[in-house]
């Protein structure tokens, strides 16, 4: 269903906008053809990148960890390999979605085998601190015009918004 964002009183955790909105939207198209970012993403895939998610969305704040939202670890299983760039549109702290993610993850071999035994699911966050102590997890915290490049097969999740909102357009 097409709503509009109530700021105030918002109905949901998340609102993802229209992807043919988003590649309507001229500036959105100069992104997704910037040299610069296509040959990081090329030296770091070893290929010709192809683009194959356009997305944004909004976070507002709610009671509990948003599955929808990606607010639990996870890990990525999109393609053999790929890049996932992400525009913050917002400023991003701890109170308003900061990234987080475990280093080395993204690694062959890097999730351990008690995390990857339970398959492709949402991971609290005393599971994911069993296996990797939590002063190991980076936090990405930045203003708004920030740009995010991160493999995603790596243990990551966005932190609960608790205040405000946030607005994050991706490419992979």
């Amino acid at each position: 269903e097409t709503v509009a964002v109530d700021f105030e009183s918002p109905l949901a955790e998340k609102y993802a906008v229209e992807t043919g909105s988003l590649i309507a939207n001229a500036t959105v198209r100069n992104m997704l053809l910037d040299r610069g970012l296509l040959e990081i993403a090329q030296r770091y895939i070893g290929s010709a990148p192809m683009v194959d998610i356009v997305t944004a969305w909004y976070s507002f704040p709610s009671d509990a960890p948003s599955h929808q939202a990606a607010q639990l670890f996870h890990f990525d299983l999109d393609r053999i390999k790929w890049l996932k760039v992400f525009f913050l549109l917002t400023d991003q702290t701890i109170e308003t979605g900061a990234h987080l993610y475990v280093p080395g993850t993204h690694r062959d071999g890097g999730i351990d085998e008690k995390i990857l035994s339970k398959g492709y699911v949402r991971l609290t966050d005393e599971e994911v601190a069993a296996r990797y102590p939590k002063d190991t997890w980076v936090s990405m915290e930045a203003p708004a015009g920030t740009i995010l490049l991160e493999d995603t097969r790596g243990l990551h999740k966005g932190i609960s918004v608790q205040r405000d909102h946030r607005l994050m357009l991706q490419f992979e």
